[in-house]
C-alpha cells in the first residue's frame, strides 16, 4: 500500500508586529526527512516539494513556512512541504518474503 507524509519547514520565530516569521533553513529539513527514512527504512518512492495556496497562517493545515508573491495588495501567501510517497519498510517486505 502507497502511503505519504509531509515535512513542512518548521517556523522558528512566528514573527511580531513589526517582523516576519523567520523559518528553519531547507537543509534542516531535508536532514529531517533523511534521518525519518533511515529510522523508518521505508522504501521510497517520490519525494515532491509542494506550495500550497491560500492556508492562514492559524498553524492549521500543514504548518509550513509561507512565501508571498506578488505585490501590492494582490499578494498571495504559499506555504512550502516536502512530500515523501513511500510503500512498507524494508524489514517488513523481507519478513513477508520469509
Amino acid at each position: 500500500m502507497m502511503h505519504f507524509k509531509d515535512f513542512r519547514i518548521e517556523i522558528a520565530d512566528a514573527g511580531g508586529w513589526f517582523t516576519d516569521p523567520t523559518s528553519e533553513r531547507v537543509k534542516e529539513t531535508l536532514l529531517r526527512v533523511n534521518n525519518w527514512i533511515e529510522e523508518q527504512e521505508h522504501i521510497v518512492l517520490n519525494i515532491e516539494t509542494l506550495f500550497f495556496p491560500g492556508l492562514n497562517k492559524s498553524y492549521m493545515g500543514t504548518e509550513s513556512a509561507l512565501f508571498k508573491s506578488g505585490g501590492g495588495e494582490s499578494k498571495s501567501v504559499y506555504f512550502q512541504v516536502f512530500r515523501v510517497w513511500y510503500t512498507q519498510s524494508i524489514a517488513a517486505e523481507i519478513r513477508e518474503t520469509d
